[in-house]
């Protein structure tokens, strides 16, 4: 069995139980402390952008491994797997939208399909 096919999707109502907005803009650290029990390999429904301001570690995407460095971006489309393993100093930002909310800054919604790294 693929193991990509086993990997739990985090619903985007799951992000904030309490909102819901199709985007989601949180301080790195109170973010983590919100999921702390979110340290395995997991895919989303949505998109998840992460700026690191400080801080070390591994952030693992689609069974890639990258090193965490100050002023680093990530930004994942629906479906990648990842996870992340941290030493404790983390800083920065983390950015959820759905693709509404994306699609909504656009003339035309099928513009999105024309690049494939979105799909």
């Amino acid at each position: 069995m693929n193991r990509k096919n086993t990997i739990p999707i985090i619903d985007s109502c799951s992000i904030d139980l309490n909102n819901k907005t199709t985007i989601h803009i949180d301080d790195l650290k109170e973010y983590i402390i919100k999921h702390q029990d979110m340290v395995f390999p997991h895919k989303h429904n949505f998109f998840h952008f992460v700026l690191f301001t400080k801080g070390s570690g591994e952030h693992i995407i689609d069974f890639n491994h990258y090193n965490i460095e100050p002023y680093q971006i990530y930004f994942m489309v629906p479906g990648q797997v990842h996870t992340w393993n941290f030493t404790g100093d983390e800083e920065g930002y983390v950015v959820n939208f759905s693709i509404d909310y994306f699609q909504s800054f656009l003339l035309r919604t099928d513009y999105l399909e024309r690049f494939s790294f979105l799909q």
